[in-house]
């Protein structure tokens, strides 16, 4: 009810913190956290993208001890098996996936950790800290890689895309 509220109201409803935030240790916003083997609150996203949620924000967290989902030492933003294979192919999210602050100690000491959760499948990437770094190394890969181009482009017209439908171009 909330989702369809706030969405009938123009506002974007954002559900937080793939893949779930509430059984882990630490602070994403001086470090790396980890869940250690089953990611224990993904269902509680099936209703929410049931529901037509318009936004999902990943969160800096590592995944560890699990066989299909392990994202190496690299947060749940960088992380394709996280953003596009469980998010979007398995879960069939569609919206706009947008990553957790880029400022927050959980990434922003990864190298091109910009790159990385564009890579990895997110459409937006908030408070990045080298935006013009962020964006000279996203288009040096989109002249790079075919895919990777279609991938950028499909974002973009996403975002565009709830940009027109709230009224905002």
């Amino acid at each position: 009810r909330f989702i369809d509220v706030t969405q009938q109201n123009g506002i974007v409803a954002t559900a937080k913190h793939f893949p779930g935030h509430g059984f882990v240790s630490g602070d994403t916003h001086k470090k790396l956290v980890y869940i250690k083997g089953e990611m224990k609150e993904v269902a509680n996203y099936i209703p929410v993208i049931e529901n037509n949620v318009l936004s999902i924000m990943v969160a800096h967290i590592a995944v560890a001890d699990n066989d299909q989902y392990n994202t190496n030492d690299l947060p749940a933003t960088c992380s394709k098996n996280i953003v596009t294979d469980l998010l979007k192919d398995s879960l069939g999210f569609r919206g706009i996936v947008i990553t957790d602050a880029m400022n927050m100690g959980g990434v922003v000491s990864i190298d091109q950790c910009g790159l990385k959760a564009v890579k990895a499948g997110c459409d937006m990437l908030l408070m990045p800290v080298k935006e013009e770094s962020d964006i000279k190394d996203i288009l040096n890969e989109i002249q790079a890689d075919e895919e990777f181009r279609k991938q950028v482009y499909t974002s973009v017209k996403k975002v565009i895309r709830l940009k027109i439908c709230l009224g905002l171009l």
